[in-house]
This record gives C-alpha cells, sequence and structure tokens, in this order.
C-alpha cells in the first residue's frame, strides 16, 4: 500500500474526526463512503433515502 494512503474501515466518530482534521491542516483530499441519509435546509429543502454515498473533502 501507498505510504500516503491512509484507511480507517468502520472508525470510531473520533477517529474519523482526527483524521479529517489533519487532512485538511495538510491540504489532502479525504474520499468518505458510507450508507447515509440526507437531509438540507438551506433556500430549499432537500431529502434523500437511505443509500450508499461517496463525499470527497
Amino acid at each position: 500500500m501507498n505510504r500516503n494512503i491512509r484507511l480507517l474501515e468502520r472508525p470510531t466518530p473520533r477517529e474519523a474526526v482526527e483524521l479529517l482534521k489533519e487532512s485538511i491542516f495538510r491540504k489532502r483530499t479525504s474520499i468518505i463512503v458510507g450508507k447515509c441519509i440526507v437531509r438540507y435546509k438551506g433556500r430549499a429543502r432537500s431529502f434523500l433515502g437511505e443509500g450508499d454515498r461517496v463525499i470527497l473533502l
């Protein structure tokens, strides 16, 4: 495995937050994959039911 890639499988919330903070500080890209629902409330409202999602930061 490439030493520049870190992989967490089923991290605790604390582990996930710490790795994301480190990634943001180091200006690294993070890819988060998981099953979730999405509720958005802003100028409009939106809802996505449960499904697999990929989030890029």
